[in-house]
């Protein structure tokens, strides 16, 4: 099932990485974001940009920096790039909603 937010929302996204459970003390350093919205322009961001953050060693989560502006199929890809070595690519719609 896809979810669908509405134009003008600014949401953010959080991703969970599952230790590995015979390696404990591994844990995700580094993450890369990448985001790809309808119009096929890729943005990617790092874990040194404030849109990226660190909530404990294996939650992170993705802060649009605006408002979602176009409609249509928005795709998030998570990467940790250091560390436990992990991804997730999450979709979900934009829509002009029917309430004003």
């Amino acid at each position: 099932m896809t979810t669908t937010l509405d134009k003008g929302d600014q949401p953010y996204v959080t991703w969970t990485i599952t230790p590995d459970p015979l390696n404990a003390s591994a844990v995700s350093s580094a993450v890369r974001v990448a985001v790809l919205p309808p119009d096929g322009t890729q943005t990617d961001y790092t874990d040194s940009d404030a849109s990226v953050v660190a909530v404990s060693d294996s939650v992170w989560r993705f802060e649009f920096p605006a408002t979602l502006t176009a409609n249509g199929t928005h795709t998030i890809k998570f990467f940790s790039t250091a560390g436990l070595v992990a991804a997730e690519e999450i979709k979900f719609s934009v829509a002009e909603s029917a309430v004003t």
